[in-house]
């Protein structure tokens, strides 16, 4: 389990003497300020104040934290695509969908630096990879392959393992974020060719959503949501706190991590208030056979809270 540096370790302080402990699992941690947000929530007391202390776990991708959420081994999952969740919900799981975690995508697609695919309507005959099944990077694979049907997907877990598959040949288009990636653009190593907003139908749905087991306590749920939303407002405030730990996770100046907060997320894109374009995300659910059938408005109403209905 990876824990960031500036995460404060405070299970014998007296300031979280009555916190309730909740369990977090996040896909592709630490790749992303969108994975990032409920670390830099709770290094900075974010969290706290709404008397919750989080234990959080990094799984390789929304499919795993899915089914640790399902089997109640974490209260909540972090960044699980939509169509997952959709997926789960279908089948019963005893899951809840909370609110949002991205709008659009600050994901891309690359190629190795010396590929002749120049974009996505080159994929023909050669293969994409993405996480896991049920995955925002599934979901797009998905419709890059609707596009292109001799596309082949595979599953490649990690960013981190994707990008190994990619250098050595094994997997023709990766994906990554900038977090994760921008040395490797910088040098050439690799090339951007596309990013999930390209997609229009993907600017306009939220891509991955947050939920939480059925267990879990309204209560609880709605302060985890208040702190969520709380952090996300403090990140972009203008407050440098928020940016500096951001960039002491990623390992970049504070001025570089300013500079891809701003281009590739937003206060928008974050929010995690409701889940937009839940009928496009069906429709796509629905392409990629995660599910079998749509959703009525009464299963819609089991599966996502009230509060975070569009």
């Amino acid at each position: 389990m990876r824990k960031l540096a500036f995460v404060l370790l405070c299970m014998l302080s007296s300031q979280c003497l009555g916190q309730e402990l909740v369990k977090v699992a996040i896909g592709q941690g630490g790749n992303s300020l969108e994975a990032l947000v409920t670390e830099i929530g709770q290094a900075g007391g974010v969290f706290g104040r709404h008397n919750l202390k989080l234990e959080i776990i990094y799984t390789a991708g929304a499919g795993e934290t899915l089914q640790a959420t399902i089997s109640r081994s974490v209260d909540f999952g972090i960044s699980i695509g939509t169509s997952g969740a959709l997926s789960a919900g279908e089948k019963g799981a005893p899951i809840r969908v909370i609110g949002s975690t991205s709008v659009g995508s600050p994901v891309f697609w690359y190629v190795k630096g010396d590929s002749p695919i120049r974009d996505m309507s080159d994929i023909g005959g050669h293969t994409i990879g993405y996480s896991t099944r049920g995955s925002g990077t599934y979901a797009v694979a998905e419709l890059a392959r609707a596009r292109v049907p001799t596309a082949k997907l595979v599953a490649t877990g990690t960013i981190g393992a994707t990008f190994t598959q990619v250098m050595t040949q094994q997997l023709d288009v990766g994906f990554a974020t900038a977090e994760f990636a921008q040395k490797y653009l910088d040098d050439g190593s690799i090339r951007l060719i596309s990013r999930d907003n390209d997609f229009d139908r993907i600017r306009r749905q939220s891509i991955r959503v947050f939920t939480a087991h059925v267990s879990v306590p309204e209560d609880r749920y709605r302060r985890f949501r208040a702190a969520y939303k709380e952090t996300v407002d403090w990140i972009f405030s203008g407050d440098p706190a928020p940016i500096r730990m951001y960039a002491e996770a990623i390992k970049v100046s504070e001025a570089r991590a300013k500079e891809l907060a701003d281009s590739f997320a937003s206060k928008e894109m974050l929010d995690p208030s409701k889940v937009r374009g839940i009928s496009l995300a069906i429709e796509d659910a629905l392409a990629a056979k995660m599910i079998q059938s749509a959703p009525s408005e009464a299963q819609l109403s089991v599966l996502i809270i009230p509060e975070a209905r569009e």
